[in-house]
């Protein structure tokens, strides 16, 4: 299996056998750890041979590297990784900002990509719940995770109106991107469960 790393802390994995491709990202948010425990857990294993793909490939990123080592949401006010994929935000070249600069990486990926899981915690406790779009294409992604609660968010109302999030991004480009709430941010209980659904 070619384990490889194609940007930092950005690693792609090519089974050599035709398939979709599938992104999984963590770590978003900085603060919000089961997300970046299943990124790197994945990676190790990868790293060892201790799991392999059967086809395709798949990409695992940790988004906000410096939100991830500062352990906070983001670093910056205003700086929300995840209100940085509108198509506006990603060809403002002008803002040269750390999110803006790896927004544009992500994006990159994302463009050839199939599928995108974005694994999310809550900042209040909470049980697990997905959001994507409501389409058999995304249902075919989000039945394999321990979640009661699917959401829609239709009107783009949390991002102000127009897309501006990991999933939202891939849904736009016509992949398949899913957000998975896996419960409040400060317990990594669930890390596991994710990664064995994944």
């Amino acid at each position: 299996m070619n384990l490889k790393q194609i940007k930092s802390n950005i690693y792609q994995i090519d089974s050599n056998k035709p398939g979709k491709k599938i992104i999984v990202l963590g770590g978003v948010h900085g603060s919000e750890k089961t997300g970046i425990a299943v990124v790197k857990k994945m990676i190790n294993l990868f790293e060892k041979n201790k799991i392999n793909l059967v086809s395709g490939s798949a990409v695992l990123a940790l988004g906000n590297e410096k939100a991830i080592e500062a352990n906070k949401r983001m670093v910056r006010e205003g700086g929300d990784l995840n209100r940085y994929f509108s198509q506006e935000k990603l060809n403002d070249l002008e803002d040269t900002s750390y999110e803006a600069n790896r927004a544009r990486e992500l994006a990159k990926i994302i463009d050839s990509a199939d599928v995108l899981l974005d694994i999310h915690s809550t900042l209040k406790p909470s049980r697990a719940f997905l959001a994507c779009e409501n389409a058999p294409k995304h249902y075919e992604i989000h039945k394999w995770f321990n979640a009661q609660d699917v959401i829609t968010d239709q009107n783009y109302i949390l991002s102000g109106g127009n897309y501006s999030t990991t999933d939202e991004y891939m849904n736009a480009k016509g992949g398949v991107g899913v957000c998975f709430e896996t419960g409040y941010a400060k317990d990594t209980s669930t890390a596991y469960e994710v990664m064995q659904s994944i």
